[in-house]
């Protein structure tokens, strides 16, 4: 993708992995505020937000997955380690989503926002050290 005299493979990784970890941001966002939106009358936040979280997530593994590290494990074992990295991440978000929306009753893309900063770093970490490690 890069020319090979521009960049080491170690740097184009991290700017592949930048370029796709803001595509994945602002559709986690989209996703989350949209569940929000249309479920908030019908489940609890923490709900809406593990559901939220639970396609974001589907969709965020096979974007790092073909485009920034291109492993070739085999997807079960891959999105396994992938769910656990997230589902440490996705608590901390959905508690700091849970506060904000229903405690501090700030709105919904606020709320979103500040919940997603919260567990970025956390993946970002997981992804490199434990989900594609190789």
């Amino acid at each position: 993708m890069f020319p090979k005299k521009l960049f080491n493979q170690k740097t184009e990784k991290l700017i592949k992995y930048l370029v796709a970890g803001g595509f994945n941001t602002g559709l986690g966002y989209t996703i989350g505020v949209s569940f929000l939106f249309l479920l908030q009358d019908i489940f609890i936040t923490p709900v809406i937000g593990i559901l939220s979280s639970g396609v974001s997530i589907t969709c965020n593994y096979f974007i790092y997955k073909y485009f920034v590290f291109k492993t070739k494990d085999k997807v079960t074992w891959e999105i396994i380690r992938f769910f656990k990295v997230y589902g440490v991440s996705t608590l901390i978000g959905v508690s700091v989503l849970t506060l904000c929306f229903d405690y501090l009753e700030l709105s919904i893309p606020i709320s979103q926002a500040i919940s997603m900063c919260a567990a970025i770093s956390i993946s970002a970490v997981g992804n490199f050290v434990f989900t594609f490690k190789n």
